[in-house]
């Protein structure tokens, strides 16, 4: 919510985070975890387009946009398959996987 008022100013936040994961996980459990970021991001992304086309007022259309365009791009950019971002970690344990996700983040993309 903070990055996309922002944005309406010309500043563009977005923080990224790291999740560090303490203790013995399989692969499975490493890669699911992984999955999670990107995955939310696009729902979110998905949402905020959805709300976008049903907005009346050109403020919220606006706001709904924003939020679309961040969360496509956050949710591909940790998508790349690169130690320390989390498609190498989704890679490693389903590559169906994760060609769903970045497939779904090129569709979400070509929509904008």
């Amino acid at each position: 919510l903070l990055a996309v008022i922002l944005s309406f100013f010309g500043f563009i936040f977005a923080a990224p985070g790291a999740v560090v994961i303490s203790g013995y996980v399989t692969r499975k459990q490493y890669g699911k975890i992984s999955a999670a970021g990107p995955f939310s991001s696009l729902i979110l992304a998905s949402l905020f387009l959805s709300l976008s086309l049903f907005a009346t007022v050109s403020f919220l259309e606006n706001f709904f946009r924003y939020g679309f365009v961040i969360n496509t791009w956050l949710g591909f950019f940790n998508l790349i398959p690169f130690p320390m971002f989390d498609g190498l970690k989704i890679i490693s344990w389903n590559k169906k996987v994760y060609i769903i996700l970045v497939c779904s983040a090129i569709v979400l993309m070509l929509l904008f």
